[in-house]
């Protein structure tokens, strides 16, 4: 019965030990804080992405994309999209509305649904192709620049005067 013992207790020393060894290698990953503060400079990041911003380039039909996009601080956004030929007639043209918003370096946006023909279509948020998340190259007062991290497509944004 001795034998029984020691080998259960074996068993529980080899289980301990594996236990508490693997938590020791989980030191370079322990939290040190679960929301921390925000800088002046992460606030004028998010900042710096409010308001009325217009991109036109190039797309592979040689035509022309032109985007509009607005921003408000709340979160929200309102995007324009405008298609053009290589003759320079529009070929289609979408409005989009969602949710944005900058963290860590990326800007993100949760497309909500679009509206054809002043008809509201929502976008099902189960559809993981709703999400995009950009990386940000550059903000400045009067231009945005960000990379599609799954494309790698580049935008290039100026800011619009609204009157």
């Amino acid at each position: 019965m001795q034998s029984g013992l020691s080998r259960k207790l074996r068993v529980v020393t080899v289980m301990l030990s594996s236990f508490l060894s693997a938590c020791a290698s989980q030191g370079s990953y322990v939290v040190t804080e679960y929301k921390s503060s925000l800088s002046d400079d992460k606030k004028a990041l998010r900042e710096g992405f409010i308001g009325r911003w217009r991109s036109e380039q190039p797309n592979d039909k040689g035509g022309t994309n032109i985007t509009t996009v607005h921003r408000s601080q709340d979160g929200r956004y309102l995007t324009e999209y405008t298609i053009l030929d290589n003759q320079s007639q529009v070929k289609g043209y979408q409005e989009e509305f969602g949710f944005w918003g900058v963290a860590g370096g990326v800007y993100f946006t949760l497309f909500k649904g679009w509206v054809e023909n002043d008809e509201f279509y929502p976008a099902d948020p189960t559809n993981a192709y709703h999400y995009d998340a950009y990386q940000i190259l550059a903000v400045e007062p009067e231009a945005i620049t960000y990379k599609n991290l799954a494309s790698g497509n580049k935008f290039y944004y100026s800011k619009v005067e609204v009157k």
